[in-house]
């Protein structure tokens, strides 16, 4: 229950400060890459959820995404939600970080993006960092040789963002981690 308590905090977060003002952050790793087990976190016990008005969801930068958008947004995440890792899924049953993406897209607003991670970043449209919002996709890579990304997932607000991890399964991170952080290469949006 605290598990799924979390996940719908996280997916408020988008109208903090008036849904949620707590912190929360869940250390993992990403699944394409080589990684390093970081330390684990405790969730708290307890965090207050308000529901949101029937108006545009606002983020922390004021963008807006209209309702029934958030709410399909919402609805694919939560299918989502601790799926398994199965690399090539596109499934809630199994999914690997582009295949959640691609689905979570056609299925939430209807829009068709590329299936890898590679093509996915060539295709956007460049977002910088301090502009994400919700349904932009963030991209990491773990080579330093290669000029395209390993790794996708999908922001949710305030440094949040939710993919597929080997490991954990669908998950939640921030892009403040340190293991984040060192890998971030930029952003994309497919929303207008």
């Amino acid at each position: 229950m605290r598990v799924i308590l979390l996940f719908i905090v996280l997916i408020f977060i988008s109208c903090a400060p008036q849904w949620v003002n707590e912190d929360i952050a869940n250390d993992t790793e990403p699944d394409d890459v080589e990684t390093v087990e970081p330390k684990q976190e405790a969730a708290p016990d307890t965090v207050d959820i308000v529901e949101p008005e029937k108006q545009p969801v606002k983020s922390a930068l004021s963008i807006q995404m209209e309702p029934d958008v958030f709410e399909r947004f919402k609805a694919e995440i939560q299918k989502f939600w601790q799926a398994p890792y199965v690399w090539g899924g596109a499934s809630p049953q199994g999914t690997d970080c582009s295949g959640m993406i691609m689905t979570i897209y056609r299925n939430a607003a209807d829009i068709k993006i590329p299936r890898s991670s590679r093509l996915m970043w060539q295709k956007g449209d460049n977002v910088y960092r301090d502009e994400l919002r919700m349904g932009d996709l963030v991209f990491f890579n773990d080579n330093p040789l290669r000029n395209y990304p390993s790794h996708v997932g999908l922001y949710i607000d305030n440094g949040v963002f939710i993919h597929a991890s080997s490991s954990k399964g669908v998950t939640t991170d921030k892009l403040a981690d340190d293991y984040y952080k060192d890998r971030y290469i930029g952003a994309r949006r497919f929303l207008d």
